[in-house]
């Protein structure tokens, strides 16, 4: 089941902005999704799970799927092992090892084990904004993130310019109902928008 929505992040761009001066490696949208998720699936366990056989198993390690696309077209699934333990240079590091030896054909089957929550990255994309991911079986859940853009919206009567995130949250039904999946995406809107506590 999808929903779809949008984060203000503009508090969490600014700061990514300010983090990335004079850093060697700078720090994506990817990167920053990826430890949000890293931070806040723990507090959303039945989103952190498998159905196996008819049976829901509730995972304590948060294994982070990146979806990567490979030059041949292959879409390949490698995973951040207990991504919960890792600070953000951490997971960015993995991030960007894993994504090389995808689009290099140099992953091995250990790297595409026991995930159990997905990310798949849509940003370098300017026509779509949202897109109806698929679970990675046997997970329970996927969010697909968007461009990070400035749009013009609604603050206090006023018509300004912010950072929003698109986003789409596809949850197996059969392990979770809508409210709870969802509230998944407010548990990183808060995050976000304190991004000196939560990037630190």
């Amino acid at each position: 089941m999808p929903c779809f929505g949008e984060i203000d992040a503009s508090g969490a761009e600014e700061w990514r902005q300010r983090a990335n001066q004079g850093r060697e490696r700078r720090l994506s949208w990817t990167h920053l999704t990826l430890f949000l998720l890293s931070r806040a699936v723990p507090k959303h366990p039945l989103l952190n799970a498998a159905l196996i056989d008819k049976e829901i198993r509730l995972y304590s390690d948060v294994n982070l799927g990146l979806a990567v696309n490979r030059p041949d077209g292959a879409l390949l699934v490698p995973v951040i092992q207990g991504a919960q333990e890792l600070s953000l240079e951490d997971v960015a590091a993995k991030a960007d090892e894993l994504g090389a030896k995808t689009r290099e054909n140099k992953l091995v089957p250990a790297d595409m084990l026991n995930g159990t929550f997905t990310l798949s990255s849509y940003g370098t994309l300017t026509a779509i904004r949202w897109a109806a991911s698929i679970i990675n079986p046997p997970q329970t859940a996927i969010l697909g993130v968007g461009r990070v853009e400035q749009r013009p919206v609604v603050r206090d009567g006023l018509v300004v310019a912010r950072w929003l995130l698109p986003f789409s949250l596809t949850y197996d039904h059969r392990v979770v109902n809508g409210m709870p999946a969802m509230e998944l995406m407010e548990t990183i809107a808060a995050m976000m928008n304190d991004p000196d506590h939560t990037f630190g």
